[in-house]
């Protein structure tokens, strides 16, 4: 509806972490109407049981009550989190230019403290469809682009995440020819930030197989 709204006749999802999920089935609704030949993923993880099971009955518990204390602490422990802003636990030692930008992730995540976790169930509970989605994308021709970053994997190998397990089930359900995987060495969760140009030029590389119709990314 929103294509037809905009007058779009093609669309390029891109999903970045947890946020893979949506951009994983808007490109599986849309390409069901013939409306998507591409799709970027940046970090996009498919679950094993053992790791879906923490983060639903050990993680997202953590978040759903966070304290807040006198002595302000909790802004630290926002301002480290691991979501998607140049500073974490991949990058704790900062640049000038990364200041502005994890201010920004640190408000969001304290606005959203009450509802943040939501976002977290969403994630897990959608697990179980990626695989599917991914094969139906793959039957129908949709050519897809894998974002990684090589530090943040391996602490997802490290912390329980195991992003290569993950990978390994990914390409088994994406044909070698519709799959173009880019990896950022030393690439942290915030390198969409911290590595924004050579990103675009992972992106820009992907989109040059694009054909000549309005593209709207």
């Amino acid at each position: 509806d929103i294509c037809a709204d905009v007058g779009a006749t093609k669309i390029v999802p891109f999903g970045a972490l947890t946020g893979g999920s949506p951009a994983i089935e808007l490109a599986g609704l849309a390409a069901e109407k013939g409306l998507v030949e591409r799709l970027i993923l940046f970090e996009s993880y498919y679950l094993k049981q053992k790791a879906k099971q923490y983060v639903d009955n050990i993680y997202i518990p953590t978040i759903r009550h966070m304290p807040k204390y006198q002595n302000g602490s909790h802004l630290l422990d926002a301002w480290f989190r691991p979501d998607c802003g140049p500073l974490g636990p991949t990058s704790q030692v900062p640049a000038v230019e990364d200041l502005d930008r994890n201010e920004i992730k640190t408000i969001d995540w304290l606005l959203n403290t009450r509802t943040g976790w939501q976002f977290k169930m969403a994630w897990t509970a959608y697990n179980d469809d990626i695989i599917p989605r991914f094969k139906q994308l793959s039957a129908k021709g949709v050519k897809m682009l894998f974002l990684y970053a090589e530090y943040a994997d391996a602490l997802g190998n490290k912390y329980g995440l195991d992003h290569d397990w993950s990978e390994a089930h990914i390409n088994a359900a994406v044909p070698e020819e519709l799959r173009k995987i880019s990896r950022v060495k030393n690439g942290t969760e915030g390198a969409l930030e911290q590595n924004s140009t050579l990103v675009a030029r992972f992106v820009k590389e992907f989109m040059a197989w694009q054909q000549d119709d309005d593209v709207m990314v």
